[in-house]
């Protein structure tokens, strides 16, 4: 018995209907993104090197700029909104004029403090779409040539979610001069401190020692003066302050 395939011509044509979404151009912007870091991933193996080194800085400086575009955009627009909608729901115009400029210089250093998340989220990205495994000697040699000193503290958080990686050597090794590098790195010990069940208690312990040494030269430095009883409730609860620091 022949079993014969009807022609493609002679079936009707369906008919598809394309319904346009109305999606926001930085939207469009990180699939796009994340779909290129995810097809690099599967096919740099087979690149040739010099390829596979370009499109490695081309994805990476990609996310970079989301990152900084993202901070700019929030510092711009969030910060506004936010302060806005504070002052509406605490009926801010009947508060003491006394008390308004406290209010204010700790919702801002809040507001700095959510800020200081959005390069954290930006490597989230990247562990889940761009690194892996096999790139680690990249991720290390890319660190090494570059001069920003906050592409060394992300890419460092990269190799922290990669196995066999020595974390507590890995994030010790980081400096920070700036006020956003140690705010960094101080949540992402926050998180791996809380959140991260792969490592053990005494390494633990290790990076809580490590995020004390930050917060005292921050204070040293004069950089303490806008790390709020907000923020610093968070570092409390996390064990890293001591309560009378409060």
């Amino acid at each position: 018995t022949k079993f014969l395939t009807p022609s493609l011509k002679d079936q009707p044509l369906m008919e598809v209907k394309i319904i346009p979404r109305e999606v926001s151009p930085l939207v469009v912007f990180h699939e796009t993104l994340s779909l290129y870091a995810r097809a690099f991933r599967a096919a740099e193996h087979i690149l040739d090197p010099t390829a596979t080194q370009w499109h490695f800085k081309n994805v990476f400086q990609h996310y970079m700029n989301s990152i900084a575009f993202n901070v700019h955009a929030f510092d711009l627009n969030g910060r506004a909104i936010i302060i806005s909608r504070l002052k509406s729901l605490f009926e801010y115009e009947k508060i003491d004029e006394g008390k308004r400029g406290g209010i204010e210089s700790q919702v801002n250093a809040f507001i700095n403090f959510m800020i200081a998340t959005i390069p954290n989220w930006g490597v989230a990205m990247m562990s889940s779409d761009f690194f892996n495994q096999r790139q680690q000697p990249r991720i290390k040699s890319y660190r090494n040539l570059t001069e920003n000193n906050l592409e060394k503290i992300l890419l460092t958080y990269c190799l922290c979610e990669l196995d066999e990686v020595n974390v507590c050597y890995e994030l010790k090794s980081r400096k920070y001069e700036k006020r956003h590098e140690s705010s960094s790195l101080i949540l992402k010990l926050l998180e791996l401190i809380s959140l991260n069940f792969s490592i053990s208690d005494s390494e633990k312990e290790n990076l809580t020692k490590f995020a004390e040494k930050i917060i005292k030269d921050r204070k040293t430095n004069k950089l303490f003066k806008n790390y709020t009883a907000i923020s610093q409730k968070v570092a409390q609860g996390a064990g890293i302050l001591p309560t009378e620091t409060l």
